[in-house]
C-alpha cells in the first residue's frame, strides 16, 4: 500500500476474526465508496494468534504507512495496530480507532499474553499518530469498558462509550464508520 494524497484505511480484525467477519466487509465498502483505499489483511492463526506472527504478516505494509493512514483495529487487532505503530511505522500516521480493544490480557492463554509481554512506549505512540479514538460499549462482555478508559488516559484519546453494542460484532457499525470518516477528514495538524 503506497502512500499518496488518498486516504488509506487499514482494517485489522481480532481474535477468531477475518476481513470477512462482522462489520469489516460493510465498513470496507462504505470507506471505498467515500474514496479511501482500504487494506484488510487476513491475519494468520486467528484462533490462537501470536504477536510476532501477526507483526511479520503486516510488517511490509506497515513500513509504507504515513500521514494519510488511518487504522481501525477491532479487539486484538487494535493491540496489533499499536504494536505496529510502535515498532514498524517509519513516520507518524493520521490516526487510530481502537474498537473494543483489550488493554491487558483478558484470559490466561500463552499466545494471548504475547501481545502484552513487553511494556508499551506510550510517549512514542502519542508521537506517532495525530489522533486516537477509543470505542467501547458499556455492555461489552468480552472486553470491559474500563479497558477503553485506560487507553484513553494513556493515549490522550477521544473516548466514545456506547451504552449498547456489546463487543461490536454486528454486521454494521455506524459509530466505527463515523470515527473513521472523522479521522479521514482531519488534517495532519488537526
Amino acid at each position: 500500500m503506497e502512500t499518496t494524497n488518498k486516504n488509506h484505511v487499514v482494517l485489522l480484525h481480532g481474535l477468531a476474526g477475518s476481513p470477512n467477519y462482522i462489520w469489516l466487509p460493510w465498513l470496507r465498502a462504505e470507506l471505498e465508496k467515500a474514496g479511501a483505499e482500504v487494506w484488510a489483511p487476513s491475519l494468520p492463526s486467528p484462533l490462537a494468534p501470536k504477536l510476532d506472527v501477526w507483526l511479520d504478516a503486516t510488517r511490509d505494509a506497515a513500513a509504507t504507512w504515513g500521514p494519510d493512514t488511518v487504522i481501525v483495529g477491532h479487539s486484538l487487532g487494535g493491540v496489533l495496530a499499536l504494536r505496529l505503530i510502535e515498532h514498524v511505522c517509519p513516520r507518524p500516521i493520521r490516526g487510530v480507532v481502537l474498537v473494543s480493544s483489550p488493554f491487558s490480557s483478558i484470559a490466561r492463554f500463552d499466545w494471548l499474553v504475547t501481545f502484552f509481554d513487553e511494556p508499551i512506549d506510550w510517549a512514542k505512540l502519542r508521537s506517532m499518530a495525530s489522533s486516537f479514538t477509543v470505542l467501547n460499549a458499556r455492555n461489552d462482555i468480552v472486553v470491559p469498558f474500563d479497558h477503553s478508559l485506560r487507553y484513553s488516559e494513556q493515549l490522550g484519546a477521544r473516548l466514545v462509550l456506547e451504552e449498547k453494542g456489546s463487543h461490536f460484532v454486528g454486521r454494521k457499525a455506524p459509530v466505527v464508520l463515523a470515527e473513521a470518516e472523522r479521522m479521514m477528514g482531519r488534517s495532519k495538524s488537526g
